[in-house]
């Protein structure tokens, strides 16, 4: 017995030692089966410097190493098990590895977001519009859509393409391509932008003012805001944009302070006060296309951010902060050369109405606005002379504003005067 082979006849047990050849006493008795000579050499003589003894697996009683094309059926029975065992682990495993990348792979692009939200809107798809917007704004989006499509009389008809975009961190701004044309009882308006990289920032030090360029409205025919949510690409709409946001996705109202949100009401009617004057340049020195009525709905195309409307504002209104009420000259389709639009705004949180009043034509006779009767230090006896107004309700909280019937008593020509501010 040898740890190691003695040369031809000598042959391993299942314990792994070598035995040298035994003399054949009995044909009968069972022999050792013949090894070739070259597997005899091949096991006996272990390379220089690696006397260790064969590999033994575990388990399976001493045995030296075999192909599994050389096992006995019964080793083969025992190994299959362990087989299974082993393909089932490395199936789990790598199964695991795929959905742990998969779950980290981002949804879609910016780009691909502002086009389907695009699409969509042109087709008059409002669930599929306000589907890729954030989720926190959907309800907003339903609401805008509904006024949009309530506003306008005429088809809108859309050929705007999702050109290029800026990506910074979780926030994109998309460039917009192509003509946008709004058809109103007749009249066509159109806005269209050919370069691809209109509105993006520079670099990153420039992103900032670039998304608030937009969220101001400075830019909001030619882009599109989009932010990362999760793994997936939003289409932000900001109901309190002009409230000077930093374009995350903590815009919404619920999270903002008091402060910012009567800043949104006054600043929308600060915005509001440059729509209504590129409509009265629109339509060639009125207010509405055709009549008076046209109004809401051209601003409601030129500023889709805010919902204008015509009924009065209460805290029961949702999103009251973003919706401005409109007096176009009663809103009456009898009336044609309107000259004055007036407008007001609600801060849910301060109980403040805001008001303006722009007359573009001669001084108005008060008592003949069928307004209410509004007086201040930029009134002069009972009429309101070409130029903009300012006015709030006052320091008394209010639950309302309807801009047809108040009398607001603190009217100035430079600016809303200062409200009080309540937590």
């Amino acid at each position: 017995m040898s740890d190691y082979s003695g040369g031809m006849g000598w042959w391993q047990a299942s314990d792994g030692k070598w035995y040298p050849p035994q003399p054949v006493e009995d044909h009968n008795q069972r022999q050792q089966p013949y090894q070739p000579y070259n597997s005899i050499q091949q096991q006996s003589y272990p390379q220089a410097g690696n006397q260790q003894q064969s590999y033994q697996p575990a388990g399976y009683g001493g045995g030296y190493y075999q192909p599994i094309g050389q096992m006995s059926a019964g080793k083969k029975k025992r190994l299959i098990p362990i087989l299974v065992v082993m393909f089932v682990v490395v199936v789990l495993v790598a199964g695991t590895v795929v959905a742990l990348l998969k779950s980290n792979e981002v949804t879609g692009s910016p780009i691909k977001s502002a086009q389907t939200y695009l699409t969509a809107i042109e087709n008059d798809n409002q669930a599929q519009a306000c589907g890729v917007v954030d989720p926190q704004n959907q309800t907003f989006c339903s609401t805008m859509v509904v006024g949009l499509e309530k506003s306008f009389s005429g088809k809108v008809k859309e050929d705007l393409h999702a050109a290029d975009d800026y990506v910074d961190g979780n926030q994109a701004i998309v460039a917009i391509t192509g003509k946008l044309c709004v058809s109103i009882k007749g009249t066509q308006s159109c806005f269209s932008n050919s370069d691809p990289k209109s509105g993006l920032p520079a670099s990153n030090s420039t992103f900032t003012q670039a998304w608030n360029n937009v969220l101001s409205h400075q830019n909001h025919f030619i882009n599109v805001l989009c932010v990362l949510i999760g793994n997936t690409w939003y289409v932000y709409l900001s109901p309190n944009s002009s409230s000077g946001n930093s374009g995350s996705n903590t815009g919404n109202s619920g999270s903002n302070s008091g402060t910012s949100r009567r800043s949104a009401a006054a600043n929308n009617l600060g915005n509001s006060i440059i729509e209504v004057s590129a409509v009265y340049t629109q339509d060639n020195g009125q207010f509405g296309a055709t009549n008076a009525s046209d109004t809401i709905g051209e601003l409601q195309m030129m500023e889709p951010s805010i919902t204008y409307r015509y009924g009065s504002l209460s805290i029961s209104v949702p999103h009251v902060n973003d919706v401005v009420q409109v007096d176009a000259c009663g809103n009456a389709a009898t009336v044609t050369n309107c000259q004055w639009v007036a407008m007001a705004a609600f801060s849910e949180v301060h109980h403040v109405c805001y008001y303006v009043f722009v007359n573009k034509g001669s001084p108005l006779g008060i008592s003949s606005l069928a307004m209410g009767n509004w007086s201040g230090p930029a009134i002069t006896g009972t009429t309101i002379a070409a130029g903009t107004y300012y006015a709030t309700s006052g320091k008394t909280p209010v639950s309302s504003c309807n801009v047809m019937s108040d009398s607001p008593s603190n009217v100035t020509a430079s600016g809303f005067p200062s409200a009080p501010t309540r937590n």
